[in-house]
């Protein structure tokens, strides 16, 4: 993506949908573009179609990477600047955004894009094959769990979006474009908030609050939302209460959830960390438990620095897994944390360069981050079976790890395919 995101016209996304229960998130980003002075209507893909167009092998490495540096970075200026409270974000929902923004981005602008999202060192060609592919694979990621991608762009009646640019947003992120008048500022803002709630299933109601802005050219969206069952289900009758320590002198009641199965399983000096398939093992959830007296942040800073981290597979091992049940939901102005990785010139009046989006001069003038993470007990019992490609090779262990989780931690969901992180996050009181 080095000196531009653009080109590369290819295939739209599908989504396969059933209805589980376990783990459910969704998240959601949108970006306000605004004109520094004062289309068409496509239908949503939908439908499940069985096979994927693109295989894993497809996907260039250096693609997964740049988006998880984008996201961890991003991930950590988040928690700097609200170091006590849960966090929860999706580096993939932020990153289609901000890609749909950039394909018209210009000079300047669109390097300073392509270096905030790490991807400066990647062709035009290899990243917007990059998003096409990953997409795909994200989407056809099993019959067993309901994870669908959905980008919209949404702009101003008679704002003017150049074909060039809808036919670019339309291949590489399968976005519907649409016009709607935003003069009726409370209708405009319903229909684009109805959409944010059908694509992620209603647990997010909406991302605009009261009525458009008048300033307001192009709102640029993507929604994502999973939910699966894990692959090894937490028995509903071992779940206890339980003290968690949102800090050594501050005890908060859980649900303490608890399994003891083959688990993949790491340690290190400042942390353990265990991965949770979900039923298909395509997609995991990663919990790492900072070592006692070590802050959930140092470790954070760590592990973004470690990328090897997020690709081994280690070994499996026997766990007695304790998990308090959680749940959160953010909302999150990312302005200043795009900001402060280097995404500054985009958001000046004047100075942005926007023109391959439209001929009117555009800035970007809010992104918005929404998200929502639910974590249980339930699970497939026909899938619940040992971690996928563990069993076989795990050692016998006299004595299981324990590994409870009663103090503030660290948790992501992944794509075991491809390593992209799709939601990251710090709980330090579990809703």
């Amino acid at each position: 993506m080095a000196d531009s995101m653009d080109r590369e016209r290819n295939r739209p996304a599908t989504k396969a949908v059933r209805k589980v229960k376990a783990c459910s998130a969704a998240a959601l980003t949108a970006l306000m573009v605004m004109t520094t002075a004062c289309g068409q209507e496509t239908a949503p893909k939908g439908g499940e179609i069985s096979e994927r167009t693109y295989a894993p092998s497809e996907l260039e490495p250096a693609v997964v990477e740049a988006g998880n540096r984008f996201g961890l970075d991003l991930y950590l200026q988040m928690m700097k600047s609200d170091p006590e409270s849960n966090i929860v974000m999706s580096p993939y929902s932020v990153a289609a955004a901000l890609g749909m923004v950039g394909l018209g981005a210009q000079g300047s602008t669109r390097a300073e894009l392509a270096q905030t999202l790490r991807a400066d060192r990647l062709t035009p060609e290899v990243w917007s094959k990059g998003q096409q592919v990953l997409r795909d694979l994200l989407e056809h990621a099993g019959p067993e769990v309901s994870l669908s991608v959905a980008n919209s762009i949404w702009a101003r009646k008679g704002a003017g979006l150049k074909t060039d640019y809808i036919e670019q947003a339309k291949a590489v992120f399968a976005a519907e474009v649409k016009e709607l008048d935003f003069s009726q500022e409370s209708k405009a803002s319903q229909t684009i908030n109805d959409w944010v709630s059908r694509k992620t299933e209603g647990k997010i109601g909406g991302i605009i609050d009261g009525p458009l802005s008048p300033q307001a050219v192009l709102y640029v969206i993507n929604a994502l939302y999973f939910k699966g069952e894990w692959q090894n289900p937490f028995p509903e009758g071992q779940t206890k209460p339980a003290d968690f320590f949102v800090t050594p002198e501050r005890p908060q009641q859980v649900q303490m959830m608890k399994q003891q199965s083959l688990m993949s399983y790491a340690e290190d000096p400042s942390y353990q960390a265990v991965s949770l398939p979900y039923a298909g093992g395509r997609l995991a959830m990663t919990i790492v438990l900072p070592s006692e007296h070590t802050d959930a942040g140092r470790v954070a800073e760590q592990l973004a620095g470690d990328m090897a981290f997020w690709s081994r597979r280690p070994e499996a091992q026997r766990v007695i897994l304790e998990l308090p049940r959680f749940k959160l939901e953010g909302f999150y102005k990312l302005n200043d944390p795009l900001k402060s990785l280097g995404l500054k010139e985009a958001f000046e009046a004047g100075r942005a360069q926007f023109a391959g989006i439209s001929a009117a001069p555009l800035h970007m003038d809010q992104v918005l981050h929404k998200t929502y993470l639910d974590v249980n007990e339930k699970g497939t019992e026909a899938a619940a079976v040992t971690a996928i490609g563990m069993a076989g090779s795990a050692p016998v262990q006299k004595e299981p790890v324990r590994m409870t989780v009663n103090r503030p931690f660290i948790v992501a969901i992944q794509s075991t395919e491809t390593g992209s992180l799709l939601f990251l996050g710090t709980v330090r009181k579990p809703g």
